[in-house]
């Protein structure tokens, strides 16, 4: 026991010279809570090391940094005097232009030979120009769809034709006195969906054929199937006009009478077919209690949907005449029994349809006149 306490303070003793035999300015402090303090000279050596210290600035973690100033060497104002201006920003809330004064000749004609062309970069608004481009681009390759084609305010002179589309398109019609044949034209450029266009300088007393034609932006073209009309004085024509329900339609055999109230020249009947379809008259027969006519066999579309009789023939004003028409592929259909027309009356009595179905009431919407 006597030899370890002997140990032990012969440790501490050891420890205790060693301590005391170290400078104040040689004791370093780390993690302490606190420092004791003792104002300690400073050995003479230390004082001469510190002196040739150049100033510089010196900073550990500062809240705010001892600024001094640094006088830069010539070489240093050299270098830059030699360099280009520029643009500088680094973070820059705002930039400091400085302008660029000189350009070199290959940039100068390079940007010359840009063409001209917009831009923008978060445009509230933007510049508009209209492109030109290929029609087959839009991929748009279908046509407008023409419906309701009538021929109004009628006169000895003038017509007024109409019809809708399912889209904006232009305004074109063309027309003639001889069916399937047009040598006059008439249109309007602007892209609309309610068409009209107005005919002048027609012959009186003539029944006109006309086709109307629409074609949309893409230019898709659409025509329509043959329409007719006739205008008031000179030769008369019975005309029922189109029909504003033509459907049902059916081929088949219509019975019934005609009492024109103007005394009519027929040569030709024209039948109005139903839209997109071929429809047509096959045969006619006229007659009374003394006399008849028939009409020659169809011959076929290149006709445009006339039949023809082998001679003229009249239709006395007020005198009732029975009619046999046989119609082919989808007239046109007036759904009534009885229908009033600028020229006169006209009935149907029967209508057996090719299937054998017999009804009333289906009137053909045809033409009656001269080549």
């Amino acid at each position: 026991m006597r030899a370890k306490a002997f140990i032990i303070f012969v440790v501490v003793l050891t420890l205790y010279l060693q301590i005391t035999a170290v400078s104040a300015s040689q004791i370093i402090l780390e993690d302490a809570d606190t420092i004791w303090n003792t104002t300690t000279a400073y050995s003479e050596e230390l004082t001469n090391v510190t002196s040739t210290v150049k100033i510089r600035i010196q900073t550990e973690y500062a809240n705010t940094i001892y600024h001094n100033n640094l006088n830069p060497s010539t070489d240093l104002f050299d270098l830059t005097t030699n360099v280009t201006p520029r643009i500088l920003t680094e973070y820059a809330n705002t930039i400091y232009r400085n302008e660029l004064k000189e350009i070199t000749a290959e940039l100068v004609n390079i940007t010359g030979e840009v063409p001209p062309k917009i831009t923008i970069v978060h445009a509230n608004s933007n510049f508009y120009e209209a492109l030109a481009f290929p029609k087959e681009l839009i991929n748009d390759t279908t046509s407008p769809i023409i419906t309701n084609v009538i021929a109004t305010e009628i006169t000895n002179n003038s017509a007024t034709l109409k019809w809708d589309t399912n889209e904006i398109a232009d305004s074109l019609v063309k027309y003639g006195n001889v069916s399937g044949f047009y040598a006059e034209s008439e249109g309007y450029s602007l892209f609309v969906t309610k068409h009209t266009i107005e005919l002048t300088g027609l012959l009186p007393g003539t029944c006109y054929y006309f086709v109307v034609n629409s074609t949309d932006q893409s230019g898709n073209l659409k025509e329509s199937i043959e329409y007719g009309f006739s205008t008031i004085g000179g030769l008369k024509v019975f005309d029922t006009g189109a029909s504003e329900n033509p459907y049902p339609s059916i081929s088949g055999i219509h019975n019934g009478t005609i009492t024109p109230n103007q005394t009519i020249s027929v040569s030709k009947l024209y039948t109005y077919p139903c839209e997109g379809t071929g429809g047509h008259s096959e045969y006619a027969k006229f007659y009374n209690d003394t006399w008849s006519i028939e009409s020659q066999p169809w011959v076929g579309y290149q006709e445009g949907g006339n039949i023809y009789f082998n001679q003229s023939f009249t239709l006395v004003v007020n005198e009732t005449y029975n009619y046999t028409i046989r119609t082919g592929s989808y007239p046109q259909i007036h759904h009534t029994a009885n229908l009033s027309t600028p020229a006169g009356f006209i009935t149907c009595s029967e209508f057996r349809d090719v299937n054998g179905g017999r009804h009333g009431g289906w009137i053909p919407a045809i033409i009656l006149g001269v080549k």
